[in-house]
């Protein structure tokens, strides 16, 4: 792998901007205005590059505000100023050059560990997979183990990448699983029509072009709806349909929070990239998991969600899908769940930060007959319940005659 030295301008260039408006606002206070504009763009530009992250964020909004207000702030402004005028002109430009030298010391591993941990995420990820022409476009997929059919609409930031999680989930002795990518994710392409319906249709192309008849459908997180419409419109090639903290009716808009995540930090691999690393507590607890279950995870349960977010990236990879779902979830999902008749195993956790427990409630009330299994805790990636959903699943496929 090269380095990159674009990727690194882009992530690091509005600290570099900011750095340069300050420096010109100690030596031209009278562009202190504009200046602090300069600084206030370079800030929100941080959000999206990835480079400066929320802390670039917070730190260059305070400074554009007292640069704008500089002339109204002379008490906090004035010291700085004196002890600046006290030092020489040469020692200046030294503790400067100081400066810079010690912020790419600190951060050329950073990016180097990012690029090297994204390069290495592409590549394994686009050699995991394969492509097949349908009907209803391009479909990304994979297709691995023998047994009974299980064909899983993902969630959001996955792809066909969910598939490590609902192996961990029900296990791979008994099953045969499908996974795409649906519209917008990895190399899956929108299309004109990228509706949840459109998507379901083309699950069953996809079933079609690999001579399978009958799948239990399994819908995850936003992967719920496509999965619903499958059920709905495509009856006759489902033998079960299974729900894991998934989302069955329109979704309210985003609060404050899921605005920055979505518009900003989803849109920066290097703003995920940090935030699952650095900072991966504030991120499962955004991904709907509490400190609460972060506190008691086992090894086991650690690896289960590193594994999961690892799949996550690069997120950009995942942006047109990301933002499809979003808008969709919010106007499409009046469905008549009334009318699904197949089997139906309901799986959500009370303390979901993320797709609230109502959801699970919603589904199980609508669809006749279903069976809902509810966990204490686990947040929305279900952690620690994993044995008991594989224990769960393989009981229920049973008593429905899918499973032998």
């Amino acid at each position: 792998m090269q380095f990159n030295a674009g990727d690194f301008l882009f992530h690091f260039g509005p600290a570099a901007l900011m750095a340069l408006c300050t420096v010109l606002l100690l030596h031209r206070p009278i562009h202190n205005k504009l200046l602090g504009l300069g600084i206030g763009f370079a800030a929100l530009l941080s959000l999206f590059a990835g480079g400066g992250f929320l802390a670039g964020l917070t730190l260059g909004i305070i400074g554009a505000v007292l640069a704008v207000t500089w002339n109204s702030n002379r008490r906090i402004i004035a010291p700085i100023s004196n002890r600046l005028t006290k030092i020489g002109r040469r020692n200046r430009m030294l503790a400067l050059l100081a400066v810079i030298a010690i912020a790419v010391a600190v951060s050329i591993p950073t990016e180097l560990s990012y690029q090297i941990a994204i390069n290495n995420a592409q590549q394994s990820q686009l050699a995991g997979s394969q492509i097949i022409n349908t009907a209803h476009g391009q479909i990304e997929y994979v297709d691995v183990g023998n047994g009974v059919p299980v064909f899983v609409s993902h969630g959001a930031g996955m792809g066909y990448m969910q598939l490590g999680s609902i192996q961990a989930m029900l296990g791979n002795e008994s099953y045969r699983f499908i996974v795409p990518s649906r519209y917008g994710y990895l190399r899956t392409p929108m299309q004109t029509d990228s509706s949840f319906a459109a998507q379901a249709d083309s699950f069953a192309d996809l079933l079609d072009a690999l001579n399978i008849s009958k799948v239990v459908i399994m819908g995850v997180s936003i992967g719920g709806p496509a999965a619903l419409q499958f059920a709905l419109r495509h009856p006759d090639r489902c033998s079960a349909l299974i729900m894991a903290s998934a989302i069955s009716h329109n979704t309210p808009d985003f609060d404050a929070v899921g605005i920055i995540m979505h518009q900003g930090v989803f849109r920066s691999d290097f703003g995920f990239y940090m935030l699952s690393t650095a900072f991966q507590p504030m991120l499962l607890q955004f991904l709907g998991v509490s400190p609460k279950v972060q506190a008691n995870m086992t090894a086991a349960d650690k690896q289960y969600v590193n594994d999961m977010i690892s799949a996550m990236q690069p997120i950009s990879l995942r942006q047109d899908g990301l933002v499809n779902d979003a808008e969709r979830s919010q106007t499409e999902l009046t469905l008549n769940l009334m009318q699904i008749r197949i089997p139906t195993l309901i799986f959500h956790a009370k303390d979901d930060g993320l797709v609230n427990f109502e959801f699970g409630q919603y589904t199980a009330s609508h669809i006749p007959n279903a069976e809902f299994i509810s966990f204490e805790y686990g947040g929305h990636l279900l952690v620690g319940c994993v044995g008991q959903i594989h224990d769960s699943t393989e009981r229920f496929l049973r008593e429905n005659s899918v499973l032998q």
